[in-house]
């Protein structure tokens, strides 16, 4: 990957200055502009979470709330962002509503970061609050679960990535490290997404070295390798310590594709002990291409939930060993679930989890028809076109390319960011248990991140292009750069 030299922080060059109202004016004794900003933010956010306070919650959520009341949490989960929260249950703070308020905070904000790569604050503003309130977005931004707190928290970190860049001294510091708490925070939300901490870690790695150093881009792969296995290292010493009890969700993962794999081969591929019946027509009944979830979690369940190893173990070698047999019947049947995953075939799935807690029902009931505006039938289980996840997919994919076609900083973080959200989709295709929007959500809110930023880098070029022969043409008034 090519990674573009930081401008050292004592001595800036001439074409990185900072923005012109990240300067403080000479005279001024406080940044009324920056208050202004917090203060429209934090009104928006505040606006959010009472409409939709207590948050929209599914069968998971109970779990996490018993998880954050007694402890300890099970792997099933976020047991990490559990004990974080139990501090605060603890004190009183126990309704759903305040992960959800957290969650919708940290996304704003990483909105915000996100704009300034390229806007001046009004406009970083304005957009913010356009992509919250974007119904594929807030959609699923007010859920109270481990997708929405995955999402927020990647945004967030790749947005405090770009403002390391941004700026220079304490406050870079301070940024690199907040970019690398949120990225280990999103790790702790969903325990396979290290390819978050690694991208992170790579876009703040330049950062840390000299610009002078010998084989600086091996350095900087390093470092992100060595980051992300630190994190793993320090997540899995949190996990000992707190007493986190494996519950063994990759089971979720077999089950789909055994049961998949038996419906197209016509022969029961489950082991006797996980599917004593051993009847191929309850599983054609109970699974389809789209999940497989009432072969274990419907009253009646013939196949058996384990939580004993040795079972897992088999249950994992009958997996692998109906792979290996079948390798053209499981990519085929891989392929169909990641189109209707992303919504190639089919409308996009349960765009917004239905909830009847609201504690404002007016206010809640007028904005759920906002949302429900673009979908089939206004139904909260099929999406319509605007939630259609191929096509975020599309920009978050020609999107990269471009930035990666930058030289500015900053817009190389953005091209990370783009990297990490395509490998993200690329890992879904093969590992997700189930078609959900909830798990292409993070790909949705990606895409619509980097439609305003490359619409005013395009619209900056024109300017810079067309209007050459009118005045002569300044530095950018809102670089990339430190």
């Amino acid at each position: 990957m090519d990674v573009v030299t930081p401008v050292s922080p004592a001595a800036p060059s001439a074409g990185h200055q900072p923005a012109p109202d990240e300067r403080r004016p000479p005279g001024s004794r406080f940044p009324w502009s920056r208050l202004a900003s917090l203060l429209v933010l934090a009104a928006v956010a505040a606006l959010v979470v009472v409409t939709f306070w207590p948050g929209h919650v599914d069968g998971d959520t109970p779990d996490a709330v018993m998880s954050a009341a007694n402890g300890p949490a099970t792997d099933w989960h976020s047991p990490i962002l559990f004990e974080i929260w139990r501090p605060f249950y603890l004190l009183g703070l126990r309704s759903t509503g305040y992960p959800m308020a957290a969650t919708v905070v940290t996304m704003l904000a990483g909105f915000y970061l996100l704009m300034r790569t390229r806007l001046s604050r009004p406009w970083s503003v304005g957009l913010a609050v356009a992509l919250i309130a974007f119904p594929p977005v807030l959609s699923w931004s007010i859920h109270v679960g481990r997708d929405a707190w995955f999402t927020a928290l990647t945004v967030c970190a790749f947005g405090l990535a770009t403002r390391a860049w941004r700026t220079a001294g304490r406050s870079r510091r301070i940024s690199v490290a907040m970019a690398l708490v949120a990225a280990f925070l999103a790790q702790a939300a969903r325990q396979d997404a290290f390819m978050v901490v690694f991208a992170v870690a790579l876009a703040v790695a330049p950062l840390l070295l000299p610009s002078t150093m010998r084989w600086r881009r091996l350095a900087v792969a390093g470092i992100g390798v060595a980051a992300t296995l630190g994190i793993v290292l320090v997540y899995g010493v949190v996990e000992a310590a707190t007493g986190v009890r494996h519950s063994y969700p990759e089971q979720s993962l077999y089950v789909q594709d055994l049961a998949t794999l038996s419906r197209a081969e016509g022969r029961v591929l489950f082991p006797p002990d996980i599917f004593p019946a051993q009847d191929l027509a309850y599983i054609r009944s109970h699974s389809t291409v789209s999940g497989s979830g009432e072969l274990v979690w419907s009253p009646g369940a013939e196949v058996r939930f384990q939580v004993v190893k040795p079972l897992i173990d088999e249950e994992r070698d009958a997996w692998i060993r109906a792979i290996l047999d079948h390798p053209v019947t499981y990519l085929h049947s891989r392929a169909a679930m990641s189109a209707r995953l992303f919504a190639v075939d089919a409308p996009a799935w349960l765009i917004v989890q239905p909830d009847q807690a609201a504690l404002v029902r007016p206010m809640h009931d007028a904005a759920m028809n906002y949302i429900l505006l673009f979908a089939i039938d206004r139904s909260p289980l099929q999406g319509g076109a605007l939630y259609d996840p191929w096509i975020y997919l599309l920009i978050v994919a020609g999107g990269t390319a471009w930035l990666f076609s930058r030289r500015a900083p900053a817009d190389r973080v953005l091209g990370v960011f783009g990297a990490a959200m395509l490998v993200y989709a690329v890992g879904l295709t093969v590992t997700v248990p189930e078609v959900d929007y909830r798990y292409s959500y993070p790909v949705v809110v990606t895409g619509a991140i980097l439609v305003p930023l490359m619409a005013a880098a395009l619209a900056g070029a024109v300017r810079t292009r067309y209007g050459r022969g009118r005045r002569a043409p300044g530095p950018d008034p809102y670089p990339a750069g430190p």
